[in-house]
């Protein structure tokens, strides 16, 4: 049973193989999203249907690390380690004698935080506001893209999974897509800083990140009345 991903700084790659003996195992690798190598000294947990911890383990100098559960059920996996960022995935069933081979994901905070501070700087530049004096902003962070990038086509396909409750996403993956948000017209579109029209879509692969802002929360002009969807590519970011 394939695991959930929507916390995407934990993405987990799951096969299954048999197991002969009754205990139910999670078997892992813990690897850095962005450089691909093993992250050591990570703490990680086995939490039962109230968050209790029902096994921890410390991950060794390739990442790996072993997790068992006394009876099959619904488990979540919690990661912490210095540097990243500490998330908890969704529900994970393990049936009777199962073992789950893994690979695990996750993302540095720091590349996060230089992420934001892209998406809040070209905020700045185009609209005269920060992050800080919004009532809200919704971010779509490579971790989230990444959850789901195998699963999308384009970037309303991502927008569509990720996004907020109040962004209504017409047309994902036909090429001509519009963004309402909070019930308006089509809102306006950015690419990498620069207005694009506002039907544009951008292949998912070339997608890092997402900033939608409600109108509301933006003083803009009168074209911009229906709120804007900043998309940030790799070559942007990176």
């Amino acid at each position: 049973m394939p695991l959930n991903q929507r916390l995407a700084v934990l993405v987990l790659a799951s096969s299954i193989v048999s197991a002969e003996s009754a205990s139910q195992e999670l078997r892992a690798i813990t690897l850095d999203r962005e450089t691909k190598q093993p992250v050591a000294d990570a703490r990680v947990s086995l939490l039962g249907r109230r968050r209790e911890e029902l096994d921890s383990a410390r991950t060794g100098a390739d990442g790996a690390f072993v997790l068992r559960a006394k009876a099959p059920g619904k488990f979540f996996i919690q990661v912490r380690r210095t540097g990243y960022l500490a998330e908890e995935t969704d529900a994970v069933f393990l049936t009777e004698g199962e073992i789950r081979v893994d690979t695990l994901y996750i993302a540095s905070a720091k590349g996060v935080q230089n992420v934001e501070s892209i998406v809040d700087r070209e905020m700045f530049r185009l609209f005269g506001v920060t992050a800080s004096s919004l009532s809200s902003r919704a971010l779509i962070l490579p971790q989230h893209v990444e959850a789901v990038r195998r699963n999308s086509r384009t970037a309303s396909d991502v927008v569509m999974q990720k996004g907020p409750s109040y962004v209504r996403v017409n047309g994902a993956g036909t090429g001509r897509v519009c963004y309402q948000i909070q019930g308006s017209g089509c809102a306006a579109l950015y690419l990498n800083g620069q207005p694009i029209p506002s039907s544009t879509d951008i292949p998912a692969n070339d997608l890092e990140a997402v900033a939608i802002l409600r109108q509301v929360d933006v003083q803009m002009t009168s074209r911009h009345n229906n709120g804007v969807v900043m998309l940030f590519t790799r070559s942007m970011l990176r």
